[in-house]
């Protein structure tokens, strides 16, 4: 395991975040903070790995407990997730589930006004 290993997934990794949701920090850490919203939890936590890892790297005695499968894994499965990001298409999707959730809610509003007023006499 050595240190040219993780940084090149951390390159990765980050030109992948920069890419899909315009992150545009310095460091891999400050772009993961930045689109740690977006990533699923446990892949958070995996990609939050690879800054451990790294601080591990530089202790002799902690250097055995770096998992170069963890890295791996970790790369390849942020690198997957990103690849398909659209973050137009997630923002008109957005907008379109709240303003039928508002249609539909108005609807309801009508229905149950209408509703009372017939039950009371109005019309």
């Amino acid at each position: 395991m050595s240190k040219n290993t993780i940084e090149t997934a951390q390159n990765e990794i980050s030109q992948a975040l920069s890419d899909a949701y315009q992150a545009d920090g310095k460091t891999y850490a400050q772009k993961l903070k930045q689109t740690r919203k977006h990533l699923p939890r446990k892949l958070a936590k995996d990609a939050e790995y690879l800054i451990e890892a790294e601080q591990h790297l530089k202790h002799p005695k902690m250097r055995k407990y770096v998992d170069q499968g963890r890295v791996d894994a970790t790369k390849r499965a942020v690198l997957r997730k990103t690849q398909g990001v659209d973050l137009e298409r997630d923002r008109s999707k957005a907008r379109y589930g709240w303003w039928s959730s508002l249609v539909l809610q108005l609807i309801i509003a009508m229905v149950l006004i209408f509703g009372a007023a017939k039950y009371f006499g109005a019309y």
